[in-house]
């Protein structure tokens, strides 16, 4: 399908193209264009319309594309949060879970909904556009059934061609002529999981005395990490994501079997085997947990301390890898 560029507004056929998405929360929109006029009048009604039915608006956009929709909105902009792109969108699964959060903040505080729209900073290489495209399938079931009404602007003129055809594949609807269904929208499972690589072969990590208590095995993992002159910061953040990963062994995987620690290049590696059978889900850990969640939730806590999780799956078992 081609880019629309250009569009015309007047021919999109009366306020209720605009309305489509909004009654219906949950919705994931992209929005591709190539000058500020599209802009502007495009996400000026979406956000405006979302003032007036008392939801929360957010503008997560660079300084220079805020100035413009502020002038544009007049005085409902000040009915609108401004968020730089820049500050929340420094890793990916961090923006999620500031997402979830300013969503529950929202609903605690009152409001019936939140309708956000975003930009994402300009990937700059093969591997941050790949991150963004994993976030952006992420997206769609992290708020499935949410009060979220999220809508992705894409300048063209800027973004990579390679960050937008990601795009293509990870937004169910398109604002074009009005609101559409997205021909070339694909599961997100199936994303993620084309963009998950292999875990990589790992040599000359040490291996380590099994301790089944929880404190046994963060002190043993303290003493390591001094060993290997882990910065505290850091090793903190192992020891919360190790506590993790072992409570999953003990609950879903017949308990640890062994475990490896040790650097590779500038990171710390750490794993953790068992003899369970383990999961086959793209989707593992990259979900913010709901309140009635009584399992799996860990995953996602050991997402946002690590540098990168992998699993893998052998005849021996499951074994969870870490990195920091």
């Amino acid at each position: 399908m081609p880019v629309k560029m250009g569009i015309d507004y007047a021919r999109l056929g009366g306020p209720e193209s605009l309305d489509a998405m909004s009654d219906d929360f949950g919705h994931h929109g992209l929005f591709l264009y190539d000058n500020d006029d599209d802009f502007v009048d495009r996400v000026t009604s979406f956000l405006g319309q979302g003032t007036e039915d008392g939801e929360e608006g957010m503008a997560v956009v660079s300084q220079a594309k805020w100035a413009l929709l502020r002038e544009a909105l007049g005085d409902a902009s000040q009915r609108i949060r401004y968020l730089g792109s820049d500050l929340l969108y420094s890793r990916p699964l961090s923006a999620v879970a500031d997402y979830d959060s300013m969503l529950r903040r929202a609903l605690d505080e009152g409001a019936p909904a939140v309708r956000l729209f975003g930009e994402l900073p300009l990937s700059k290489s093969r591997e941050e556009c790949e991150a963004w495209t994993l976030y952006e399938a992420v997206i769609n079931r992290a708020f499935a059934d949410r009060p979220m009404s999220i809508l992705c602007g894409y300048d063209v003129r800027d973004q990579p061609a390679a960050a937008v055809e990601g795009a293509w594949h990870t937004h169910p609807w398109l604002l074009g002529e009005g609101w559409e269904d997205n021909p070339r929208y694909q599961d997100p499972a199936q994303v993620v999981g084309a963009l998950t690589r292999p875990p990589r072969a790992v040599t000359d990590l040490r291996e380590l005395p099994i301790d089944a208590d929880p404190k046994a095995l963060s002190a043993r993992l303290r003493r390591e990490m001094a060993t290997l002159h882990v910065p505290q910061a850091d090793a903190e953040r192992l020891l919360l994501a190790a506590g993790e990963v072992l409570d999953n062994a003990r609950t879903h995987g017949h308990g640890p079997r062994s475990q490896r620690i040790g650097r590779v290049g500038e990171l710390v590696v750490w794993e953790l085997s068992d003899s369970g059978p383990g999961f086959e889900d793209a989707l593992a850990g990259y979900l913010p947990p709901r309140h009635e969640e009584g399992n799996r939730t860990g995953l996602w806590i050991v997402r946002q301390l690590v540098h990168e999780l992998e699993f893998l799956s052998s005849p021996q078992g499951f074994t969870t890898r870490l990195w920091i």
